[in-house]
């Protein structure tokens, strides 16, 4: 390689990593980096993701099956609602059920009308290594002993909202079944796509993302 020519990259290169750090922080890239070395995804056999990209809500289950071939596994899911509490913004919350994690939080899941299971997060700040600290303690302070309580007492969204007031968002999904195209033979990081399908028989939520196990 020209001596020139290397003088030229290696700068503009160095600026681009700056660049990249002071947008998504340290932490954002080295987990990056960590996910290429250490992934493992394997897909269905017809599976593309060119076709996953075609698929949209709304669309039948055989035409999924017809775009994608047949998934590695379905499964049957029972319908759910998520509601969240909390003081900070949770802009994704309503659409992917995913709670703002520089937030604290605390997460109510009801089935059938009644409470599932409650979690939850405190989020510390940032530390002076600019690494981020939190715990998994629910924003509301609710006790293990206290969410048993609640869940014993088969306690209904009406009155969840009684107690503490207007959830921050709703998340709810209409999913009776998962198709499942991808997953991680070594139990590893992978590229995680699945498509959930509603008691119609049409598409009801995509998710094509990143598993951090």
């Amino acid at each position: 390689m020209p001596k020139r020519i290397l003088w030229i990259g290696l700068p503009l290169a160095l600026v681009a990593l700056i660049g990249l750090l002071s947008i998504i922080g340290p932490q954002r890239v080295l987990q990056d980096l960590y996910f290429l070395i250490e992934s493992d995804t394997e897909y269905a056999s017809g599976y593309s993701e060119k076709a996953f990209e075609t698929i949209r809500i709304g669309d039948p289950e055989p035409d999924v099956i017809a775009a994608l071939g047949a998934p590695l596994d379905k499964y049957l899911l029972d319908p759910y609602r998520k509601l969240i509490f909390s003081k900070q913004e949770q802009p994704d919350f309503a659409q992917s059920a995913e709670a703002n994690w520089q937030s604290s939080y605390t997460v109510f899941e009801f089935k059938k009308g009644v409470l599932e299971s409650v979690y939850g997060q405190q989020f510390r700040g940032q530390n002076p290594n600019r690494s981020y600290t939190m715990d998994l303690r629910n924003s509301l302070g609710l006790s293990d002993t206290a969410i048993e309580k609640l869940k014993s007492d088969k306690t209904t969204e009406a009155q969840i909202e009684a107690l503490y007031g207007k959830p921050a968002a709703i998340f709810e999904s209409t999913a009776t079944s998962r198709l499942r195209y991808s997953r991680s033979p070594s139990s590893s990081n992978y590229r995680l796509r699945i498509i959930d399908v509603d008691a119609k028989g049409r598409v009801c939520r995509i998710r094509q993302e990143i598993y951090w196990d």
